[in-house]
């Protein structure tokens, strides 16, 4: 799990466990759809345990199981998780974990195991399987398995021929041209003896590479680690525009990052202790990546932002990290402690022209870097108080600080004589401190009816300061000096309350309902001393959420499920300036600076979903799905008169009346259909196809930089196999998608939008030699068509692998 800091603010603190617990689905699955259990005797070494590696114990092991449900012990697996017990002993057709391995009509998709993406689904057979082993007792073999060595591994090579823009292509497709190739995947496990497993896995591409290691010992410990490497590419074009000459800029350079990282863990599995793991990991980025800040170019009297910019970045994270997690007497008891020292080093030039549009061009070179030190710890506590209720509740403390520093200098390059500028804030210090508490309680089931009521409190407060200049260099090479002083303090309060219900005692129908209330304070000190934009300011903001959901799902007929939902939020915030002035030598005078002329903000926002699945036979199901989404935004503000600052002239377009306006607003539709079929024996398709119509408009359409955004997306996603025969498939995976955002605004504003075709195929012949070799033969073509770009973005790609897989023994 990634810890960033809004991430690792929640950890787990239950409400996503009391989510889940809500979704069980109880008595409105179809058990009619159940294989029958299979009549031979189960062998648990023999039939079940590789199941369970293959399917089921990367989420329900020992470490961190989804849902407090373990299956890597019979102890572990009849007690159940925090959604209860989910296997009744001879009584397969009751199980929840039947019903989840089999996926059943009228079950939640994410409660199916494994879940889609991780693992093939059972087999009829398999479930048949797991049924017998549920109604014979589930009989959990302790004998020794055999020592034993398996490796696979497959090689491959290959290579891409682009066409057109490489550049574009490759930040498509996180791909190189040329040729490739390594080990595609390689594996090793090894049982050394009846209680220690070795496994290594991994990659080896050209800037793409991936080892983990895990040596394990049952009821004592383990330890893993790896490392991996991969490359992020970028486009080093800019924006285009026709009338210039060139049209496109471009950077002539490779951009890309490499992201990288090493880790390490130990852990402690001792029965009936905590379970302790203590973690390194260390994460680095280094390269050059592009910037959506491009520079401008002036032709003809007309200025344009379509210059390319880049970033030169170096970064480097050091991460200790420590759990606990332990059970007494039904209390589960877990503590995450996380460190992490992070530092980054950035440099960026780009040219520029000051005053905006005038022939006088500077090269700005700008340099910055970051020193940061931030320590978290949360605990979390959840136990099963009775048959009826299951609460938790957790803390988490954290604290954040940093230095940094940033510096930019000008370079006079062309035009009319120049006095070049400079930035300097040596030294900027950021401290943090957060305190976070929850508690919640599930209730139930009584008679169908099920509540879940979870409450979470946060504290943070935030102090910076810092010291800026920012100086005008004077005929004879002197510098005209404008030092400043920088604080800032945010004191923020936030306490959010959430209810959810649900009700599954109608057959094959589940209603559900959830509220979210959020109230929120934030004191907001803010000072600068000297520099051309002294203020000081201190406003108090509170702010109000309130989210509310409600649907259903059902399933009347064992062929058609469909559930509908309607979600209403709204958010309003109201800004206190009790303090707006600009210091002087003289006294304090009126400020009407940004954003203290705002007085409140409120945002609504409407939320349909749909979804109808339908069985037409064994053969094709179809699934249609529609969402819509409509936000409109309102905000207040004082009177306020932009003023041209030489001639003290109001400045048109920057006047507000001060009044209650409809600010912003967007609308969003998407519809999508999924179809699974299997038109002949042999032969299974897979299509969705989906459709995105967007519309957002501002209160600034007036101006001609700012166009109200439309857009539509269309998407097409196939893919198909077909058994040749009983050793050859054939494989088949299509991708479409066109984009029409095209808001040409280019004769009195920005070239903005974009409209693009792209289009992707990967076909494959698959054989299998024997049961430990077989070989694959892909082939895939590319296409990027972009008539927004004048052609400079399109590329035409062909690539061609061929991978060999040996499995020993």
């Amino acid at each position: 799990m990634e810890w960033g800091a809004p991430g690792f603010a929640l950890l787990r603190l239950s409400l996503a466990t009391l989510s889940a617990a809500l979704t069980a689905t109880g008595a409105t699955v179809d058990v009619s759809q159940l294989p029958p259990a299979s009549s031979a005797l189960v062998d648990f070494t023999r039939d079940i345990q590789p199941l369970l590696e293959q399917s089921c114990l990367r989420c329900h092991g020992p470490e961190k199981p989804k849902g407090g449900f373990r299956l890597d012990s019979r102890e572990a697996a009849l007690k159940g998780g925090s959604s209860g017990v989910s296997i009744v002993l001879s009584n397969s057709a009751a199980s929840t974990l039947i019903h989840a391995v089999a996926r059943l009509n009228g079950m939640d998709e994410d409660l199916w195991m494994p879940p889609e993406g991780k693992a093939p689904p059972l087999t009829q057979d398999q479930v048949a399987l797991f049924r017998a082993w549920v109604d014979q007792g589930l009989p959990w073999s302790t004998s020794p398995p055999p020592a034993s060595l398996v490796v696979e591994i497959a090689p491959t090579v290959g290579g891409t021929s682009v066409s057109g823009n490489e550049s574009v292509f490759r930040e498509h497709q996180w791909t190189p041209e040329g040729w490739n190739g390594g080990a595609e995947q390689f594996d090793l496990h090894a049982r050394l003896d009846d209680r220690t497993k070795l496994t290594a896995e991994g990659h080896a591409f050209r800037d793409d590479y991936r080892l983990t290691l895990q040596l394990e010992r049952r009821d004592l410990g383990f330890a893993r680690g790896g490392f991996e490497q991969y490359r992020k590419y970028y486009s080093d074009r800019g924006g285009y525009f026709a009338t210039f000459a060139p049209p496109i800029f471009t950077l002539d350079r490779d951009l890309h990052l490499d992201l990288g990282r090493t880790w390490i863990d130990l852990g402690l599995t001792l029965p009936h202790w905590p379970r302790l793991t203590l973690g390194y990991e260390h994460q680095y980025k280094d390269g050059e990546k592009s910037l959506t800040s491009w520079a401008p170019v002036t032709q003809g009297g007309v200025t344009r932002n379509l210059f390319p910019t880049s970033k030169q970045v170096d970064e480097e994270t050091h991460i200790l990290k420590f759990n606990l997690d332990h059970e007494f007497r039904g209390l589960r008891i877990e503590d995450d402690f996380r460190a992490e020292w992070s530092q980054l080093r950035a440099s960026r030039a780009s040219p520029v022209q000051s005053p905006p549009g005038s022939d006088m061009v500077f090269l700005d070179r700008a340099q910055e870097s970051h020193e940061s030190f931030h320590a978290a710890n949360a605990v979390r506590l959840e136990r099963q108080v009775t048959s009826w209720l299951f609460a938790s509740g957790g803390h988490l403390y954290s604290y954040y600080d940093a230095d940094a520093s940033f510096g930019l200098d000008e370079t006079y390059v062309s035009g009319p004589a120049g006095y070049p500028r400079r930035w300097r804030s040596p030294s900027i210090v950021l401290e943090r401190k957060t305190h976070v508490g929850n508690l919640n309680g599930q209730f139930g089931p009584w008679d169908g009816f099920t509540a879940a009521l979870g409450v979470q409190s946060e504290w943070n407060r935030q102090r910076g300061f810092g010291d800026a200049s920012f100086d005008f260099e004077l005929p004879g090479g002197d510098y005209f000096l404008q030092p400043a002083s920088q604080e800032s303090a945010v004191d923020r309060v936030t306490v959010t309350e959430h209810l959810g219900l649900r009700y599954a005692k109608i057959p094959r129908t589940v209603l559900f309902a959830e509220g979210r209330l959020q109230q929120e304070s934030v004191d907001l000190a803010e000072e600068q001393l000297g520099g051309d934009n002294p203020h000081r300011r201190d406003t108090d903001t509170t702010t109000d959420g309130r989210d509310f959901r409600a649907g259903f799902n059902t399933s009347p007929w064992r062929k058609v499920s469909f559930s509908a939902s309607y979600r209403w939020l709204d958010k309003e915030t109201h800004h206190d300036h009790l303090m707006d002035v600009v210091p002087t030598p003289f006294g304090d005078f009126p400020s009407e600076g940004y954003s203290a002329f705002i007085r409140d903000r409120d945002t609504q926002t409407d939320e349909v979903e749909a979804r109808l699945a339908y069985h037409w036979s064994a053969r094709l199901k179809t699934i249609l799905t529609y969402r819509f989404v409509s936000s409109d935004t309102w905000t207040s503000t004082d009177p306020v008169v932009g003023y041209d600052p030489i001639t003290f002239a109001p400045i048109p377009g920057h006047t507000t009346p001060g009044t209650r306006l409809l600010s912003g607003n967007s609308d969003a539709h998407i519809y999508s259909v999924n179809l699974v079929s299997r038109p002949i024996s042999r032969l299974s398709l897979n299509t969705t196809f989906s459709f995105r119509d967007t519309r957002s408009a501002s209160a600034a359409n007036d101006s001609p930089s700012v166009a109200a955004y439309e857009g539509r997306i269309y998407s097409v996603i196939a893919s198909g196999n077909y058994a040749w025969n009983a050793r050859t498939d054939l494989l088949l995976n299509y991708a479409f998608s066109h984009a029409d955002h095209d808001r040409d605004r280019s004769v009195d504003g920005l070239p903005l939008g974009i409209v693009c075709d792209q289009h992707g195929l990967m076909t494959g012949l698959r054989h299998r030699f024997s049961a430990r070799l077989s070989a694959t033969l892909r082939y895939g073509f590319f296409l990027y068509d972009e008539p927004t770009s004048g052609g400079f973005n399109d590329y035409t790609a062909h690539t061609l692998f061929a991978t060999l897989s040996y499995r020993f023994p």
